[in-house]
């Protein structure tokens, strides 16, 4: 990896890869992030507080739901054709799904995110790039926060500004997606925003308010005061796509992603203590192999194999990296299964198997599932009052605060995870894909 080319956050990122990647041990005496204040201030590190609210490259904001997708990691682009937008999704049949009118736009955001937001202030940044010899869109990264609240609630435009310029952001669409009193905000928000891009040198190219995404919604264009009905987002084009190809539905809400990292019933831990004593030395081995197998026929994790997966995250630093592996070309279906995985689980194999996967969710371009993992990581560290943090989730933490590349991230982590897994007798090349 030529870290010479490299942006200055990723330069960061190599120097926390390489500290990673010759750590001694996978649990912290301290978390590397700061706590939030006692208080509730609004206070910000580099790496954040226990509340990860990451909009974009070094972001890091209150209100404290706000999420960042880098679609531009999953080769969608924008531009070219008549009307606002054109999505260009990069498939085996290099399909072309075209955005061409506001309703559209609209009804692929959720899409987009992977929930219907509400209350939400989106901004779809756009960068350009030549594609066939001519200047398109590019969609460098989508932003949603939470419309701020309450009176004399302040919005401060800095955060997006920082993270339009690097994202070499050129032209922006922005949404207030809220009703009533909450609408007011978002729209006070939106003009703020917009101000501050025109004023930056970047492109306004649409702006739009809608009551709610679903079908049927009226939403205004705040510049020529053109009305529609949104469509079901369910329906639309990108949506199905998405699921027709991908195998990805979208949430109904945030907290319905935060819902599949809540735990269930636990795991009992007494069948993988039995098998790692019968398999000794091949424990790890059997695990990561079985656990490949079922994620490659997207299956679901049963509480036998959920136990003794915890259990090998726990066993060494390198054996929770071998299961950094079984994500390799499923990276959806592994972000599931871990998810599953860390339901049953409880303490040190909580944390571990949650860091693992916003790894699986980072690399497939799903920024708020990474977020979300995270943050319900960090709740359990903090549960566990510190002992068992890990620098695999301090690094993603710092990837995801930075928009550094999924493929950077991927990059590296996947030659460790091929090692670890190698290490213990996994068939890599067999199972690479």
């Amino acid at each position: 990896m030529n870290s010479a080319a490299l942006r200055p956050d990723e330069e960061h990122l190599f120097v926390l890869l390489l500290a990673f990647r010759f750590s001694s041990a996978v649990t912290c005496a301290q978390p590397l992030a700061a706590q939030a204040p006692a208080d509730g201030s609004e206070k910000f590190s580099s790496l954040a507080s226990s509340r990860r609210n990451f909009l974009g490259p070094g972001v890091a904001l209150r209100p404290p739901h706000a999420d960042a997708i880098l679609l531009c990691q999953q080769a969608k682009k924008i531009g070219g054709a008549p009307g606002p937008v054109t999505f260009i999704s990069e498939g085996n049949d290099m399909q072309r799904i075209r955005l061409n009118t506001a309703t559209e736009v609209l009804a692929s955001i959720p899409t987009m995110l992977g929930f219907i937001p509400t209350a939400s202030v989106i901004v779809i940044m756009l960068k350009d790039e030549i594609v066939d010899g001519r200047t398109t869109k590019q969609i460098a990264l989508v932003t949603r926060t939470d419309a701020a609240t309450g009176e004399g609630a302040e919005f401060d435009p800095a955060p997006y500004l920082q993270a339009a310029a690097r994202a070499e952001t050129t032209a922006t669409i922005c949404v207030a997606v809220a009703e009533d009193a909450a609408a007011v905000i978002a729209l006070d928000q939106i003009a703020i925003l917009r101000q501050g891009f025109r004023d930056a040198g970047i492109h306004d190219m649409l702006a739009l308010h809608v009551t709610a995404l679903e079908a049927g919604a009226l939403w205004t264009d705040l510049d020529t005061y053109a009305t529609g009905l949104t469509e079901d987002p369910n329906a639309s084009t990108l949506s199905i796509h998405n699921a027709v190809e991908e195998g990805r539905s979208t949430a109904a809400s945030r907290e319905d992603i935060a819902a599949r990292y809540a735990v269930t019933v636990e795991a009992d831990t007494a069948p993988a203590h039995a098998a790692l004593h019968a398999q000794g030395p091949d424990f790890v081995r059997h695990t990561v192999t079985e656990l490949v197998t079922l994620i490659r026929t997207r299956g679901n994790p049963d509480a036998e194999l959920a136990g003794r997966v915890g259990l090998c995250a726990t066993i060494s630093p390198t054996a929770r990296d071998a299961l950094l592996f079984t994500a390799n070309g499923n990276e959806h279906a592994a972000a599931h299964a871990f998810a599953t995985i860390a339901r049953q689980v409880r303490g040190n194999a909580r944390i571990q198997i949650l860091t693992v996967a916003a790894y699986c969710s980072y690399i497939s371009g799903d920024g708020p599932s990474t977020g979300i993992a995270l943050e319900a990581a960090q709740a359990a560290v903090i549960e566990g009052n510190g002992e068992h943090d890990t620098p695999l989730r301090n690094l993603l933490d710092f990837a995801l605060e930075h928009a550094v590349s999924p493929a950077a991230v991927t990059t590296q982590l996947h030659a460790i995870s091929a090692e670890a897994a190698r290490s213990f007798g996994v068939g890599v090349d067999n199972l690479d894909s």
